[in-house]
């Protein structure tokens, strides 16, 4: 997981860096990683207000409390922040998957959000996948910002 966030990074990264500078996208990177956090928990609080109510079962108490402990660390909601920036501001660019499928950085994209909310909803694991979402979106509503201010080129 942090590989390929470090991969994202730096594969991604480089482009936005070099277009906007290193100051914008430290701004971008830093602001983003903010704003999926917030996003995060404000997901975290939904999540839990859905399970809780006045006769919870055992599965719902342990889901809950699953929810409440789970961590939120890591650059990966920025990292998925940059990566909409680039699908926003390139969206025909052509990227290799696992190095050898082509494939339109839209595209892409369409299909990880897809991913990310499918396992967000249906599959437990240890990994904050609102979290991904959130800096997703809050990349994407920046980048509009942005562009709607003149401060992208």
């Amino acid at each position: 997981h942090l590989a390929m966030n470090m991969f994202e990074l730096w594969m991604f990264g480089y482009t936005l860096e070099n277009v906007w500078g290193s100051k914008r996208f430290f701004q971008f990177y830093a602001l983003s990683g903010i704003g999926a956090a917030v996003l995060y928990l404000i997901t975290k609080d939904i999540q839990l207000s859905f399970l809780i109510d006045d006769q919870m079962s055992l599965l719902e108490l342990q889901e809950a409390s699953s929810i409440i402990n789970s961590p939120s660390i890591g650059a990966s909601g920025a990292v998925f922040a940059i990566l909409m920036a680039f699908g926003v501001m390139y969206p025909n660019q052509t990227v290799l998957i696992y190095f050898m499928i082509p494939m339109k950085i839209k595209y892409m994209m369409a299909i990880l959000i897809f991913i990310e909310l499918y396992q967000g909803f249906f599959v437990s694991d240890n990994i904050a996948h609102f979290a991904h979402l959130s800096g997703a979106l809050f990349g994407y509503l920046l980048i509009r910002f942005w562009k709607k201010q003149g401060y992208l080129y």
